[in-house]
């Protein structure tokens, strides 16, 4: 399934970009929004230009807003994460390294995330293991807070929970 929007131009906008982008993304007063699916938000870390908060993102459909003066984003992994990122045709996969997504170049975006499996312990009880804590936009959380929610990481799986 192909994400977005037709791609349309108000007066404002710049000239620049291709018009004819169809199906990814639109401009509107200066902005570009770009749709992406993200399949395990708690382990994807957006930022955008001039922002240094990253993006909230969920698990679907996610709007990305970035201004046309700087059409970029970057998409990295979480601590912990495997971070795999199709661009049209294109595949990356990393744990460490940024992609940087070019929004006036078309393609639909997705962005999935992996814990790493390489392990030789097997059968590990949930009770045996140390509970890793995300807040939602999957930022690592060190001391979680009463009754704010979280995504808690064991090695046998990821929960939604209220702390």
């Amino acid at each position: 399934m192909f994400l977005g929007c037709v791609f349309a131009f108000s007066a404002a906008a710049n000239t620049d970009i291709d018009s004819d982008i169809t199906d990814w993304s639109y401009v509107e007063n200066g902005t570009i929004y770009t749709n992406v699916k993200v399949e395990n938000a708690a382990g994807v870390i957006i930022t955008t230009p001039g922002s240094e908060a990253p993006v909230a993102l969920a698990n679907g459909i996610n709007t990305i807003k970035v201004p046309v003066a700087e059409p970029t984003f970057e998409i990295r992994a979480a601590e912990d994460y495997i971070l795999t990122v199709k661009i049209g045709d294109k595949t990356y996969s990393t744990e460490d390294a940024p992609v940087t997504v070019d929004c006036t170049k078309p393609a639909p975006i997705y962005i999935t995330t992996t814990l790493p499996t390489g392990s030789s312990v097997l059968n590990v009880s949930e009770e045996a293991t140390e509970a890793k804590y995300f807040d939602l936009t999957g930022a690592p959380v060190q001391q979680p807070e009463h009754g704010k929610i979280y995504i808690k990481v064991t090695a046998t799986k990821a929960t939604k929970v209220i702390f």
